[in-house]
Protein backbone atom coordinates (compact mmCIF):
# COMPACT_ATOMS: atom_id res chain seq x y z
CA UNK A 1 0.00 0.00 0.00
CA UNK A 2 2.62 2.50 0.66
CA UNK A 3 4.92 1.62 -2.00
CA UNK A 4 1.44 2.59 -4.78
CA UNK A 5 1.06 5.62 -2.94
CA UNK A 6 4.72 6.32 -3.21
CA UNK A 7 4.64 5.40 -6.89
CA UNK A 8 1.66 7.67 -7.61
CA UNK A 9 3.79 10.35 -6.08
CA UNK A 10 6.18 10.08 -8.17
CA UNK A 11 3.84 9.46 -11.11
CA UNK A 12 2.49 12.57 -10.39
CA UNK A 13 5.96 14.36 -9.96
CA UNK A 14 6.91 13.11 -13.57
CA UNK A 15 3.75 14.37 -14.84
CA UNK A 16 4.34 18.11 -13.39
CA UNK A 17 7.98 18.32 -14.60
CA UNK A 18 6.94 16.47 -18.25
CA UNK A 19 3.62 19.56 -18.00
CA UNK A 20 6.45 22.03 -17.61
CA UNK A 21 8.19 21.49 -20.27
CA UNK A 22 5.65 22.29 -22.63
CA UNK A 23 5.91 25.25 -24.26
CA UNK A 24 3.24 27.91 -22.91
CA UNK A 25 1.60 28.45 -26.06
CA UNK A 26 0.52 24.73 -25.93
CA UNK A 27 -0.52 24.74 -22.90
CA UNK A 28 -3.87 26.82 -22.93
CA UNK A 29 -4.64 27.23 -26.30
CA UNK A 30 -5.62 30.45 -28.04
CA UNK A 31 -8.73 30.99 -29.58
CA UNK A 32 -10.67 34.21 -30.68
CA UNK A 33 -13.11 32.79 -28.45
CA UNK A 34 -11.69 33.19 -25.11
CA UNK A 35 -12.90 37.05 -23.91
CA UNK A 36 -9.97 39.33 -23.52
CA UNK A 37 -10.70 39.74 -19.26
CA UNK A 38 -10.70 35.73 -19.08
CA UNK A 39 -6.77 35.74 -19.92
CA UNK A 40 -3.80 35.19 -17.79
CA UNK A 41 -1.92 38.20 -17.59
CA UNK A 42 0.94 36.07 -18.58
CA UNK A 43 -1.24 34.75 -21.62
CA UNK A 44 -1.72 38.69 -22.97
CA UNK A 45 1.34 39.69 -22.20
CA UNK A 46 2.73 37.58 -25.23
CA UNK A 47 -0.39 37.85 -27.46
CA UNK A 48 1.17 39.32 -31.35
CA UNK A 49 1.50 43.50 -30.90
CA UNK A 50 -1.24 45.23 -32.70
CA UNK A 51 -0.10 48.02 -34.64
CA UNK A 52 -2.10 51.42 -34.35
CA UNK A 53 -2.85 53.00 -37.28
CA UNK A 54 -0.89 55.60 -37.84
CA UNK A 55 -1.71 59.10 -35.76
CA UNK A 56 -2.13 61.56 -37.87
CA UNK A 57 -0.32 64.58 -36.76
CA UNK A 58 -2.67 67.77 -36.88
CA UNK A 59 -2.94 69.48 -40.03
CA UNK A 60 -1.16 72.23 -40.12
CA UNK A 61 -3.15 75.29 -41.19
CA UNK A 62 -1.30 78.28 -42.94
CA UNK A 63 -2.68 81.55 -43.49
CA UNK A 64 -1.36 83.67 -45.50
CA UNK A 65 0.57 86.25 -44.09
CA UNK A 66 -1.06 89.67 -43.66
CA UNK A 67 0.60 92.45 -44.89
CA UNK A 68 0.39 95.34 -42.14
CA UNK A 69 -1.53 98.56 -43.55
CA UNK A 70 0.78 100.87 -44.05
CA UNK A 71 1.09 103.15 -41.39
CA UNK A 72 -0.75 107.04 -42.23
CA UNK A 73 2.09 109.23 -43.29
CA UNK A 74 1.77 111.94 -40.46
CA UNK A 75 0.38 115.51 -42.39
CA UNK A 76 2.87 117.94 -41.51
CA UNK A 77 1.36 120.67 -39.40
CA UNK A 78 1.46 124.04 -41.62
CA UNK A 79 3.67 126.29 -39.37
CA UNK A 80 2.88 129.83 -39.69
CA UNK A 81 4.59 131.59 -42.27
CA UNK A 82 5.77 134.92 -41.64
CA UNK A 83 3.98 137.86 -43.74
CA UNK A 84 6.78 139.92 -44.26
CA UNK A 85 5.84 143.41 -43.17
CA UNK A 86 5.56 145.66 -46.48
CA UNK A 87 8.56 147.60 -46.76
CA UNK A 88 7.41 151.44 -45.64
CA UNK A 89 8.14 153.49 -48.87
CA UNK A 90 10.74 156.18 -47.91
CA UNK A 91 9.19 159.04 -47.44
CA UNK A 92 9.32 161.53 -50.52
CA UNK A 93 12.04 164.28 -49.73
CA UNK A 94 11.36 167.34 -52.22
CA UNK A 95 13.01 166.78 -55.23
CA UNK A 96 16.43 169.27 -55.59
CA UNK A 97 15.97 171.55 -58.54
CA UNK A 98 19.16 171.53 -60.50
CA UNK A 99 20.78 174.28 -61.27
CA UNK A 100 20.50 175.25 -65.23
CA UNK A 101 23.40 176.57 -67.03
CA UNK A 102 21.53 179.57 -67.31
CA UNK A 103 21.29 180.17 -63.35
CA UNK A 104 25.09 179.51 -63.26
CA UNK A 105 25.88 182.18 -66.10
CA UNK A 106 23.46 185.15 -63.81
CA UNK A 107 25.15 183.99 -61.09
CA UNK A 108 28.64 184.33 -62.20
CA UNK A 109 28.03 187.81 -63.90
CA UNK A 110 25.98 188.67 -60.39
CA UNK A 111 29.18 187.88 -58.60
CA UNK A 112 31.58 189.91 -60.94
CA UNK A 113 29.47 193.14 -60.20
CA UNK A 114 29.22 192.27 -56.12
CA UNK A 115 25.86 191.04 -55.99
CA UNK A 116 24.51 187.87 -54.26
CA UNK A 117 23.69 185.04 -56.17
CA UNK A 118 20.05 183.68 -56.22
CA UNK A 119 18.65 180.37 -55.44
CA UNK A 120 16.57 177.99 -58.00
CA UNK A 121 12.35 177.60 -57.05
CA UNK A 122 10.53 174.88 -58.39
CA UNK A 123 7.52 177.64 -58.75
CA UNK A 124 10.09 179.70 -61.03
CA UNK A 125 11.36 176.53 -63.12
CA UNK A 126 7.88 175.83 -63.82
CA UNK A 127 6.68 178.68 -65.07
CA UNK A 128 10.01 179.55 -66.88
CA UNK A 129 9.45 176.23 -69.02
CA UNK A 130 6.21 177.09 -70.02
CA UNK A 131 7.23 180.46 -71.21
CA UNK A 132 9.65 178.74 -73.15
CA UNK A 133 7.32 176.79 -74.94
CA UNK A 134 5.04 179.36 -75.41
CA UNK A 135 7.95 181.89 -77.29
CA UNK A 136 9.09 178.64 -79.31
CA UNK A 137 5.76 178.20 -80.23
CA UNK A 138 4.96 181.86 -81.19
CA UNK A 139 8.39 181.58 -83.05
CA UNK A 140 8.91 185.77 -81.77
CA UNK A 141 8.91 187.64 -78.69
CA UNK A 142 5.35 188.36 -76.68
CA UNK A 143 6.46 191.61 -75.14
CA UNK A 144 5.98 189.75 -71.40
CA UNK A 145 2.04 189.30 -72.81
CA UNK A 146 2.18 185.41 -72.27
CA UNK A 147 3.64 186.10 -68.69
CA UNK A 148 1.03 188.45 -67.35
CA UNK A 149 -1.51 185.37 -66.33
CA UNK A 150 1.48 184.05 -63.72
CA UNK A 151 1.05 187.38 -61.90
CA UNK A 152 -1.44 185.88 -59.80
CA UNK A 153 0.45 182.60 -59.00
CA UNK A 154 3.34 184.55 -58.07
CA UNK A 155 1.70 187.67 -55.49
CA UNK A 156 0.87 184.33 -53.79
CA UNK A 157 4.60 183.88 -52.49
CA UNK A 158 6.51 186.62 -53.71
CA UNK A 159 6.89 190.11 -53.29
CA UNK A 160 8.16 191.45 -56.21
CA UNK A 161 8.64 189.49 -59.64
CA UNK A 162 10.81 190.45 -62.90
CA UNK A 163 11.12 188.46 -66.36
CA UNK A 164 13.60 188.89 -69.06
CA UNK A 165 13.12 187.05 -72.59
CA UNK A 166 15.93 187.14 -75.15
CA UNK A 167 16.22 185.73 -78.92
CA UNK A 168 18.99 184.61 -81.20
CA UNK A 169 18.95 184.34 -84.94
CA UNK A 170 21.59 181.80 -84.68
CA UNK A 171 22.40 179.10 -81.96
CA UNK A 172 22.73 180.57 -78.30
CA UNK A 173 24.05 179.12 -75.18
CA UNK A 174 23.64 180.59 -71.79
CA UNK A 175 26.46 182.68 -71.23
CA UNK A 176 25.79 184.53 -74.70
CA UNK A 177 22.27 185.57 -73.54
CA UNK A 178 23.38 186.57 -70.98
CA UNK A 179 26.69 189.26 -71.72
CA UNK A 180 25.46 189.41 -75.65
CA UNK A 181 22.02 190.03 -74.83
CA UNK A 182 20.45 191.08 -71.33
CA UNK A 183 24.14 192.66 -70.25
CA UNK A 184 24.14 195.33 -73.01
CA UNK A 185 20.28 196.70 -72.83
CA UNK A 186 19.89 198.73 -69.67
CA UNK A 187 16.91 197.55 -68.51
CA UNK A 188 17.42 193.78 -68.91
CA UNK A 189 21.18 194.59 -67.14
CA UNK A 190 19.26 195.86 -63.98
CA UNK A 191 17.18 193.08 -63.48
CA UNK A 192 20.00 191.09 -63.75
CA UNK A 193 21.61 192.88 -60.85
CA UNK A 194 18.57 193.52 -58.79
CA UNK A 195 19.84 193.33 -54.90
CA UNK A 196 16.25 192.74 -53.52
CA UNK A 197 15.88 189.27 -56.09
CA UNK A 198 16.17 186.22 -53.63
CA UNK A 199 15.12 183.07 -56.30
CA UNK A 200 15.86 182.54 -59.96
CA UNK A 201 15.43 179.85 -62.82
CA UNK A 202 15.38 180.03 -66.61
CA UNK A 203 15.69 177.68 -69.58
CA UNK A 204 17.75 178.42 -73.11
CA UNK A 205 16.53 176.69 -76.38
CA UNK A 206 15.70 176.84 -80.05
CA UNK A 207 16.77 180.31 -79.80
CA UNK A 208 15.16 181.75 -77.35
CA UNK A 209 16.22 182.41 -73.39
CA UNK A 210 13.95 182.79 -70.64
CA UNK A 211 14.40 183.70 -66.79
CA UNK A 212 12.49 184.78 -64.14
CA UNK A 213 13.83 186.72 -60.88
CA UNK A 214 11.33 186.97 -57.83
CA UNK A 215 12.27 188.50 -53.91
CA UNK A 216 10.20 186.91 -51.23
CA UNK A 217 8.08 188.56 -48.81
Amino acid sequence: MFQSVLLLVVQLLVVSESFNHIPFQQRIPITDTIPPSDVPYSIVKNLPTVTPFPTHSPMLTIRPTENPLPSPTPTPTPQPTDIPTPSQKPTSQPTAIPVSSLLSSINNYRSEHGVGTLSSHATLCTIANERLTQLRQRGSLDNHEGFQKYVSQLSSEFRSWREVIFQSSSALSADMAVREGWANSPPHKESLLNTESVYGCGQTGNGFAVFILTSPK
